[in-house]
């Protein structure tokens, strides 16, 4: 039927639908049979009616299909014909494209020609073996020689048809330009059949003959390029350009010719004398006569002459830094590793070296002995990486140390070290990357891995010093077992110190040292001699001078340390968080965040909650004197620690008074919001743990608390608070539960009557309402009622998320299907509600035939 309409019809549009459809189910079904005479009279008809748009499209795939079929001659024959006619693709449905243009897009083709008839022509030959040849009968050399046999027939026959077209007649009648272009074809056709040639080791006479007659008696110096005015000229650069690339590919064909052995002397000879003629042009273009000069030289091994030449190179060329590399790396052939290094060397301080060189260089350190020069060299291999290179390089290393069922690795690779040490230097964030390295020294156990500890903490600034300690001790230091560890840490710590001359720095190692000294005294016997350490090194650290900022942060990795099992060093830390204390101005933000801290260590690690709670609220009204205008929002974790201290401490109603009196002289609306939130969890916590505030307790304050948040829902025009509030409603009913306050009638009246109304006015969050609601109602009633509930709010789901991940059946399709299986009897008006919502996804899905859950 396809086919006798497209045999029928006229329209350009609807033949070239048919054609497409007609020519998926030849090669789907009829491949063998239908396809390919199908698509010759795609290319007949065509033409007849001037398509050269379809023309060109059906060339293209005619000889696509040709060339990817098993092969036979009359399908090499006739895509080799096709050759000549193919356009480029860009091209189809435009004015004819120049002859440049046509020339490039015939080149590619006969690349993929020759490359596909070399394999199919082989793999024809392998099959037959297979079919009558007998392979399993041939010992493994034999099926080798066969092998090689079919390769060396497969590139004899496409030399062959290469040949075949040089040897046609042309016709001279055609214009200039016609008679330009295929005379490059042709030399171009005459390049792939001497590469068969060379790969076939023949006729080495006749190919260096023709060669040299691409190549000429010297090289031409090439033109600046300039501007294109006009499509004449464009199609003279498109010519220029090919002529160029053929001619370097003969080039590196005539070397290959130079160099294979045994060598040619004249043709040696010849190859020196043109790349000669190449040397003496002018600045740049005499570039890639001397990347010619050095190849050659290398692959005739002859190093006195190259390394004269390298010399001279490095002394009158502006820019000399390629031959200094390359000259380097004669020298060191040669034994001469010092005279490497000192090039190398040179060239790195004038620019940066690629990470091959600094490997090299690496090698050539070790070799003489330089162990510092040769970390540093290692390390610099791995910098060049980006940071995402380097962790994925650390994982693929550590992998082998965590499987299981398998022997581990006798040692650790010394690259891992290096490649950590060149994470840690190169990221602003070093802290994000000590998981890495506390599961790596978790699987080998290897100490080295934290001896590099120290060395990652210099050079670095105070924002970036105090969150990588903190990272460290919660993580990596917590996984030293032994005393040895520790000592060798501490033992390359006073090392680093003592090449140290920042007052950042050495505070940095002050408090690794206290971090590496304090977990030494808590997994040993008699920590003693490293209690007594870590103090003096907590001492040390605190005399220094201080950076601007340095104070709060030190304050924070003061707090940071915990609960301290060591009575004197949990004196220390107290005493010098308040001498930080006293180092403030009242009223200051430092003041308030060291005040926090100290009464975080009070109240948490200490026991002192009186303390803290008095430390924090003076802070809290100084603060407030200076800031009478409003609490700023970077201020807010000390308030909100405040008020979780009071809740520790069941002193909800102070907690309460204090919230309020920043809601009433709140900043902005956002600050507001974020303030009624955190009383609304202060109420929702005195519920939970019967505590008194302004709303009563027990009962009165689950009911009145439940009345508040209603009202509250009533008043807000924040989307994302109205969203919270609702979360507080729901967890409140949880709570109801836990106390046995009757809420049942409250939670249905909420569910059915007043969330309804909020989804009205809500655009974001509408998902998550109901689905938190229909849980809640499924934990408390029951599956029937949690799906009745959902149904409901099915049925009023608006418009806008049907076209989106959030349409009602994507999101709830799975709870619809759980919650209907579990409740066994359903009752008819229910059910009918249900079926309605499933037969109208199951039309989509078929309308549209894009399936989504499928779970009912």
């Amino acid at each position: 039927i396809l086919r006798k309409r497209w045999d029928a019809e006229n329209e350009k549009a609807e033949r070239q639908l048919l054609g497409s459809a007609l020519a998926l189910v030849y090669s789907q079904h009829f491949a063998e049979t239908e396809q390919l005479p199908f698509t010759r009279e795609r290319i007949a008809r065509a033409l007849k009616e001037d398509d050269i748009s379809t023309v060109a499209s059906q060339r293209r795939a005619l000889f696509e299909e040709l060339i990817s079929r098993d092969w036979k001659p009359e399908y090499e024959a006739e895509a080799f014909e096709l050759i000549e006619q193919l356009l480029p693709s860009w091209s189809w449905g435009r004015p004819s494209p120049n002859r440049g243009a046509k020339l490039v897009a015939r080149l590619h083709a006969l690349h993929q020609f020759v490359d596909r008839m070399l394999q199919a022509r082989y793999q024809a030959d392998l099959k037959n073996l297979q079919d009558q040849g007998h392979p399993e009968k041939l010992t493994r050399t034999e099926l080798a020689k066969k092998k090689a046999e079919f390769q060396k027939t497969a590139s004899d026959g496409v030399a062959k048809r290469l040949s075949e077209r040089l040897n046609q007649r042309t016709d001279n009648s055609d214009s200039q330009s016609e008679k330009q272009m295929r005379a490059e074809w042709e030399e171009w056709v005459r390049l792939e059949r001497i590469y068969l040639d060379l790969k076939l080791k023949r006729n080495a006479k006749q190919v260096t003959q023709e060669l040299w007659e691409m190549l000429g008696n010297a090289p031409k110096v090439p033109k600046v390029a300039e501007p294109v005015p006009n499509e004449d000229a464009t199609e003279s650069a498109i010519f220029e350009l090919i002529e160029n690339l053929r001619k370097h590919r003969a080039f590196l064909s005539v070397n290959y010719l130079a160099v294979r052995s045994p060598a040619n002397p004249d043709l040696v000879s010849r190859l020196r004398k043109y790349i000669g003629a190449g040397l003496k042009f002018k600045g740049d273009t005499a570039a890639p006569w001397k990347q010619a000069q050095f190849t050659l030289l290398v692959a005739l091994d002859q190093p006195e002459e190259l390394e004269r030449e390298l010399t001279e190179w490095i002394r009158k060329d502006p820019l000399p830094t390629p031959w200094q590399l390359a000259l380097a790396r004669l020298f060191a052939e040669q034994g001469k590793i010092s005279q490497a290094i000192s090039l190398f060397e040179t060239v790195k301080r004038e620019s940066r070296l690629s990470p091959a060189d600094n490997s090299a260089l690496a090698g050539w350190y070790l070799v003489m002995d330089r162990n510092s020069d040769y970390r540093r060299a290692k390390i610099e291999v791995f910098k060049t990486m980006q940071e995402y290179r380097i962790q994925n390089w650390i994982r693929t290393k550590r992998q082998p140390w965590q499987q299981t069922g398998a022997p581990l690795p006798d040692e650790l690779d010394e690259d891992v070290l290096f490649a950590f040490e060149a994470l840690f230097e190169k990221s602003n964030q070093p802290e994000n990357y000590l998981y890495e390295l506390r599961e790596f020294y978790t699987a080998c156990r290897d100490f080295r891995l934290l001896r590099m500890l120290p060395d990652a903490l210099t050079g670095r600034t105070p924002q970036q010093i105090y969150p990588f300690l903190n990272n460290m001790r919660s993580s990596v230091l917590n996984e030293v077992r032994k005393e040895a560890t520790a000592d060798e840490i501490l033992k390359h710590l006073n090392e680093v110190r003592a090449n140290c001359d920042s007052t950042v720095d050495l505070r940095a190692l002050d408090l690794l040292e206290v971090l590496v000294e304090r977990q030494a005294a808590e997994v040993l016997n008699q920590p003693g001699p490293h209690i007594e350490a870590a103090v003096a090194a907590l001492k040390r650290a605190f005399k220094r001078e201080w950076a601007d900022g340095e104070v709060r942060q030190m304050a924070d990795f003061l707090d940071q340390l915990g609960t301290i099992k060591q009575p004197s060093l949990g004196r220390e830390r107290l005493s010098l968080l308040r001498e930080l204390h006293k180092m403030t101005k009242p009223g200051t933000d430092d003041r308030l965040f060291v005040a926090w801290h100290l009464a975080h260590a009070l109240f948490w690690s200490h026991n002192e909650r009186e303390a803290a709670l008095s430390m924090l609220r003076i802070a809290l009204r100084e603060y407030q004197d200076t800031h009478p205008q409003g609490w700023p929002a970077h201020a807010s974790t000390p308030l909100f620690e405040m008020v979780n201290l009071l809740e520790t401490v069941k002193r909800f109603a102070e907690a309460e008074e204090l919230l309020k009196s920043q809601i009433q002289n709140s900043l902005n609306p956002t600050q507001e919001h974020r303030l009624l939130n955190r009383l609304n969890q202060c109420y929702l916590k005195a519920v939970r743990e019967e505590g008194l505030v302004s709303l009563g307790e027990g009962r009165a304050l689950y009911e009145n608390f439940h009345s508040h948040l209603l009202k509250e829902l009533q008043s807000i025009e924040d989307e994302h608070h109205r969203y919270q509030t609702v979360e507080r409603l729901l967890e409140l009913f949880r709570a109801a539960k836990a106390k046995n306050c009757p809420f049942e009638k409250d939670l249905r009246t909420f569910a059915n009557n007043r969330l309804p109304e909020v989804l009205e006015t809500q655009q974001n969050y509408y998902t998550n309402m109901i689905q938190r609601t229909s849980n809640i109602l499924r934990e408390f009633f029951g599956p029937r009622d949690a799906l009745e509930f959902l149904v409901t709010r099915y049925e009023h789901y608006p418009q806008r998320y049907n076209y989106d991940w959030q349409n009602p059946w994507q999101r709830f399709a799975d709870e619809l299907a759980d919650w209907r299986q579990q409740t066994k009897q359903l009752d008819a008006a229910l059910e009918e509600r249900l079926l309605a919502i499933v037969l109208e996804e199951l039309g989509r899905d078929l309308r549209t035939r894009h399936s989504r859950s499928r779970y009912l």
